[in-house]
């Protein structure tokens, strides 16, 4: 798929939903709200903000079998390094836990220690977009339209 198919199915998906006069809301626990919403939100408390840095670290062990296929788990380095070369593994490996940190006015850090559980957190999130999306003008929207408020973008 060239670079220039994503765009035009996104105008064409754009235009649709606002002739329809609907709200479209992409989302998920990650990507959506761990490493996007969240540091977002976080930010609303600060009066600048320097640098953002989310990590997760994942135990896929106890996950269902498709998933640990599509990070490469049980594989050897080096059938490991052939997929990622190849471009067949299509999720970043990620103990559980998920830390955003903040450099700013205020400094801030928060780690959930145990993770989240991506399939409840996505069917979570989903279920409590619901009644915001509903609130929001017609067409295409991310977390950041839900977002009570955060740093200004100054770029």
């Amino acid at each position: 798929m060239t670079s220039a198919k994503p765009r035009v199915y996104l105008r064409g998906f754009l235009r649709l939903a606002k002739k329809s006069w609907v709200a479209v809301l992409g989302t998920g626990v990650n990507p959506g709200f761990l490493m996007d919403a969240w540091p977002l939100f976080m930010s609303g408390v600060c009066t600048d903000v320097k640098a953002v840095r989310v990590s997760r670290v994942q135990d896929a062990s106890s996950r269902r079998i498709l998933f640990q296929e599509k990070i490469g788990a049980g594989k050897t380095k080096a059938q490991f390094r052939k997929l990622v070369q190849e471009g067949k593994i299509r999720h970043a490996g990620l103990p559980e836990s998920v830390a955003i940190s903040i450099k700013g006015t205020p400094n801030m850090e928060v780690i959930v220690k145990g993770g989240t559980h991506g399939d409840v957190a996505t069917v979570a999130m989903l279920t409590n977009a619901v009644s915001k999306i509903l609130e929001l003008p017609p067409g295409l929207k991310t977390m950041k339209d839900l977002i009570i408020s955060s740093v200004p973008n100054r770029a």
